[in-house]
């Protein structure tokens, strides 16, 4: 009991640092000068199977607030094994958006290479990455825009679930709007620990000179985490879009095993980096969690109470700046629920992890790939 009473104050305090510097980060004010030029931008979006989804993304292109004969948009397919790329060709000729479809060439696989075929065939030096499966708001490239003209080579900005009334679209739509915290959070703090493809930004020379995925193209997932790697690696500067308005939603797993799968595929790839920052992080966080276990069953009732209290109200503070900051309050009220059930997933992800087989876009790889 002893000991566990030390790992108490030792993972604790550790953990309420972290989110307390993560509180400091998000209350930040950004400083972008309010620069109107619209400016001639390239979106990159690699796809894989796709088809269901491909029709909406269009469409949301197309409500873009932005004048869109100053866009191209660049679609790789990687490969698919449905009628995305029919299905995507017959919807883009119904407007006017300015296109190309690629299709990747037999020996490039993954979505590494497609993200390097669709810079190549970029024309524009501004390049916004984004997925097929993404709806946007409607200010998203204005945002992008503002943050270029401030001189920004590598934006990165949150990504969230589109809001679901299942119980696993919930946890997802929670673990969504931490995830979208610590990446502001650390950004404006000078010292960005993740990214997300599915909203992202960065020039077209910074790609070209720093070439971030040619150590790593044997390695399936972490397409966007490589390339943050390599921008800290050689000490390029990091912008961050905190605004609503640079919001881009995506579709979350609606079944536990794929949401299973998601969370292994997203951690194995952090063994993998270079920083080894979110390993660390994950560690602590997984302890954290865990330790809620035998708090709830062994220790006596001082220490307990302290440590869950304490604990909750850190974590019920950090999420209620993330949820009311993205208009999504009605997601606090169910934080007591979650901070229960959390551990007994993490444990889950744990166990499976052991000898579960990742597959992503049906193609299978290894955890440790």
């Amino acid at each position: 009991m002893i000991l566990l009473e030390i790992l108490n104050i030792i993972f604790l305090t550790a953990y309420i640092s972290f989110i307390v510097w993560l509180i400091i980060g998000w209350l930040k004010q950004s400083n972008w000068n309010e620069q109107e030029e619209e400016l001639r931008i390239s979106v990159l979006i690699p796809f894989r199977n796709e088809e269901e989804n491909l029709v909406n993304i269009v469409r949301s292109f197309c409500n873009l607030n932005y004048n869109l004969n100053l866009v191209e948009f660049v679609f790789i397919d990687d490969h698919s094994l449905d009628n995305g790329a029919s299905v995507l060709l017959r919807e883009l000729d119904k407007t006017n958006l300015l296109y190309k479809i690629i299709k990747q060439k037999e020996n490039l696989k993954g979505k590494k290479n497609a993200i390097i075929t669709g810079v190549k065939a970029c024309k524009y030096d501004y390049i916004v990455t984004t997925d097929a499966d993404c709806m946007h708001s409607r200010f998203w490239l204005l945002q992008y825009a503002k943050a270029f003209n401030n001189n920004a080579e590598f934006i990165i900005a949150p990504v969230i679930n589109k809001p679901q009334n299942n119980f696993i679209g919930k946890l997802q739509n929670i673990e969504s709007f931490v995830l979208s915290g610590v990446t502001i959070g650390t950004a404006k703090n000078k010292n960005p620990f993740l990214c997300s493809g599915a909203n992202m930004g960065y020039k077209k020379t910074l790609f070209n000179s720093l070439n971030p995925y040619q150590s790593n193209l044997d390695i399936s997932s972490g397409d966007d985490l490589f390339f943050l790697d390599s921008v800290l690696q050689h000490n390029c500067k990091v912008s961050v879009l905190d605004s609503p308005k640079a919001l881009v939603f995506t579709k979350p797993p609606t079944k536990y095993a794929a949401l299973i799968q998601q969370a292994l595929r997203w951690s194995s790839k952090n063994v993998k980096l270079r920083s080894k920052r979110n390993f660390w992080l994950s560690i602590l966080v997984f302890i954290v969690n865990l330790l809620i276990i035998p708090n709830l069953i062994f220790i006596n009732f001082y220490f307990s109470s302290l440590f869950l209290s304490v604990k909750f109200l850190v974590d019920f503070t950090f999420f209620s700046l993330i949820t009311i900051r993205f208009g999504q309050k009605a997601l606090i009220f169910l934080t007591p629920f979650i901070y229960f059930l959390y551990p007994i997933h993490l444990l889950i992800i744990f166990a499976k992890s052991f000898y579960t087989k990742v597959q992503w876009k049906g193609r299978k790889l290894e955890i440790n790939d």
